[in-house]
């Protein structure tokens, strides 16, 4: 054909770039119900503690209550590792009684954390008072129920925390 290749000059063709190497395995069944393991890269943890979609430099001290399988680990442990913040564990009986979480983020003074939407909707209706001090709360995981946010701001007029989604 008279034009030139690397299959036909004999030159060794270009190896595929390789993706970086993943930082660990995360087991998880999603919304599938099946266990699969999803791998999580550096740069997916990275992102996670970039400035701008979260106020990093108002949180410091972020609060641990997650399952260390649930994914939510990667951010209560990394994004305060990776910004100068503080991981406060708090342990499953406290995060299980709504009066005592209450009790404990204001005590640890936290200004960050992430929970699931079932356990945020669980913990409000029956302490509406809880995160009312937190900076920035954020719920995750499933569909937020608009009604619980509503009763949870009507709660807490004056309260200064932020509520991501």
């Amino acid at each position: 054909d008279g034009g030139s290749d690397a299959a036909h000059d004999g030159a060794a063709p270009e190896p595929p770039a390789a993706e970086a190497p993943f930082s660990f395995l995360f087991y998880t069944s999603g919304t599938t119900g099946l266990p699969k393991g999803v791998e999580v890269r550096d740069a997916g943890i990275l992102r996670l503690a970039r400035p701008g979609w979260l106020r990093l430099e108002e949180a410091k001290r972020f609060a641990g209550v997650s399952n260390p399988a649930f994914d939510a680990l990667s951010f209560e442990v990394w994004v305060p590792l990776l910004t100068g913040g503080r991981c406060v564990i708090l342990d499953d009986a406290t995060v299980q009684d709504p009066e005592l979480l209450a009790a404990a983020l204001d005590r640890e003074r936290i200004d960050a954390l992430f929970m699931t939407a079932a356990l945020f909707n669980a913990v409000v209706d029956k302490a509406p008072h809880c995160f009312s001090g937190v900076g920035q709360v954020l719920v995750g995981g499933e569909q937020l129920n608009a009604g619980v946010i509503r009763r949870w701001y009507r709660a807490n007029p004056a309260s200064r925390t932020r509520l991501v989604n």
